[in-house]
């Protein structure tokens, strides 16, 4: 059970397995936006983080128990050395091809965002209304329903567009399908909720191509131990994910819009400050060993803070990392192509090796340095034609 302090209580809103629009709620809860929809009555935005790796045991324990019928989860002990390479290549013919591929659908429906309905009864409880804009945003629904795709602006979302990318190529422009490992939050002040999708690379690649491209599906493996690289079973672009995921709660057709101004990478959490009549700055955080502090300052100017078309801030502006010095002072560095290159050295860091961009403009990824001159001959302030 759960041990409270004196005076406080709790009530269960929702459980995994429950109901939500013609799907379920999800597995493991992270963030919980609230966001208010009039008297005693508002919408929880609910991120939906893993069900893989450590979770995975238990997952797959309780998932009877819950839903009312097992996983073929014995199929994924038949698999050699336990690892898939190339999904699309399984025989058609083995029965494991067609279990995995309904333990990836449940899994990934279990993963995601949850958006439900609320109202506070008599008793001071919060209880479901059940009311037709609940709804889930995953991989398996976007799947599914092409109507469930989620949306793109910003940047990257020209990226997707692109034609003859140097790499992979979903055909979905700048929709996107679904999302997964959704880790922390935070709710705007115009009441909207900003999901963070965090650790991407548990089911696709994080590096992409020179030109932002995506690197094909099978790059990465699918892992029956720990049930990670969902993208090479369903064919997932990389690029489109480790996104900031905007839903608005009220609007039973939105499927979330990832805005990609915000950056890549595993995001945990946002804050925003918005003011009238100024930027909106948006702050997240990198949640990986060596990862930053970000802020994104709007092109445009806050109008009215409570107003939607806030939103709209997120497409354009200046993305900054937070540069932290020694003596406890710093400053923020605008990631755009104007700032002078002044790469981390493998000399500066107690490990001595650096990970930074692989200078081949075809193969694209990332590249790691143990030796200051490498670092210093590659990446030189040689300015554009």
């Amino acid at each position: 059970d759960l041990i409270l302090p004196e005076g406080f209580t709790y009530n269960v809103i929702a459980s995994w397995g429950d109901p939500v629009g013609d799907c379920r709620y999800g597995y493991n809860n992270d963030h919980v936006g609230f966001v208010e929809s009039g008297e005693n009555q508002a919408y929880l935005v609910v991120n939906h983080e893993s069900m893989d790796y450590d979770n995975l045991p238990t997952y797959l324990e309780t998932f009877p128990s819950v839903m009312g019928y097992a996983l073929p989860d014995h199929a994924l002990k038949e698999i050699k050395d336990n690892v898939i390479l190339n999904f699309a290549k399984m025989d058609d013919e083995d029965p494991k091809k067609e279990m995995i591929k309904s333990m990836a659908l449940e899994g990934a429906a279990d993963m995601g965002i949850s958006v439900i309905s609320v109202e506070r009864s008599n008793n001071g409880d919060w209880v479901r209304t059940f009311s037709e804009k609940d709804r889930r945003i995953s991989v398996t629904q976007a799947l599914k329903d092409p109507a469930k795709l989620s949306k793109s602006t910003g940047p990257a979302s020209s990226v997707f567009r692109k034609q003859n990318k140097i790499g992979f190529d979903d055909g979905l422009l700048d929709k996107c399908i679904g999302s997964f490992w959704n880790c922390s939050g935070g709710t705007t002040p115009w009441g909207t909720v900003i999901s963070a999708e965090e650790w991407l690379d548990a089911h696709v690649i994080y590096p992409v191509k020179a030109d932002g491209s995506s690197f094909p599906p099978t790059t990465m493996p699918f892992y029956t131990s720990t049930f990670s690289g969902l993208g090479n079973i369903f064919e997932l672009a990389g690029n489109k994910y480790g996104w900031g995921v905007e839903v608005d709660p009220e609007n039973k057709d939105d499927f979330g819009t990832k805005h990609t101004m915000l950056g890549r990478y595993r995001h945990e959490a946002f804050a925003f400050n918005c003011k009238k009549n100024q930027s909106l700055a948006v702050y997240a955080g990198d949640d990986t060993k060596g990862g930053h502090i970000y802020k994104m300052i709007s092109a445009g100017k806050v109008s009215d803070p409570k107003s939607k078309s806030n939103s709209k801030l997120f497409e354009a502006g200046v993305l900054h990392a937070a540069k932290f010095l020694k003596d406890g002072t710093g400053y923020w560095i605008p990631l755009i192509p104007d700032t002078i290159l002044d790469p981390v050295l493998p000399s500066s860091v107690i490990a001595g090796i650096v990970s930074l961009p692989n200078p081949d403009r075809v193969k694209g990824g990332i590249q790691t340095y143990t030796k200051d001159d490498e670092v210093s001959s590659i990446y030189q302030n040689k300015g554009f034609d």
